[in-house]
């Protein structure tokens, strides 16, 4: 995730599935909130909730499997170490995984574009919400393969829903 000051951290995901569960009830209880929506794509365990928790992990995996079908996913993830965890996380019968951070440079959406081309895939996920529509739309003008950002499809679920 990124801080205030624009440096780039990593999150434990047992911590923050620990935690979770009780910043929702407190959420619930002192600000009397209708839903909330996770500022993350893991696939985290599902709990019971006091209020609607609206995770984009299922949203997406809905989409990838469901409506796209899709045999051949690209994954972009912020980090080189999320990218054997990404591959189990999505279990398509093609899963190619690249990391290009959505707060640092690096890796340019260009030969991102590449590699997927050149592997085929059918379907891009943008896995981070710290990725921005800017970052879809500079790599949806270069590859014509449908390419699904976290945020947006978070927001309208929301807006859907509420």
């Amino acid at each position: 995730t990124r801080l205030r000051d624009g440096s780039q951290v990593q999150l434990s995901e047992r911590k923050i599935s620990e935690l979770l569960p009780e910043a929702i009830d407190l959420m619930k209880t002192r600000m009397e909130v209708k839903a909330v929506g996770i500022l993350c794509t893991h696939d985290f365990p599902k709990t019971k909730f006091p209020c609607p928790a609206i995770f984009p992990f299922d949203y997406l995996q809905f989409l990838i499997r469901h409506v796209l079908e899709v045999r051949s996913l690209g994954v972009v993830v912020p980090l080189e170490s999320q990218i054997e965890m990404t591959k189990k996380k999505w279990e398509k019968e093609k899963t190619i995984v690249l990391a290009k951070s959505p707060y640092t440079e690096g890796k340019t959406w260009d030969k991102i574009a590449q590699t997927f081309t050149q592997e085929k895939v059918e379907a891009i996920i943008l896995d981070c919400i710290g990725y921005k529509i800017k970052d879809r739309q500079e790599l949806q003008s270069l590859i014509h393969a449908p390419t699904l950002l976290p945020r947006a499809i978070l927001a309208f679920a929301i807006n859907q829903l509420f």
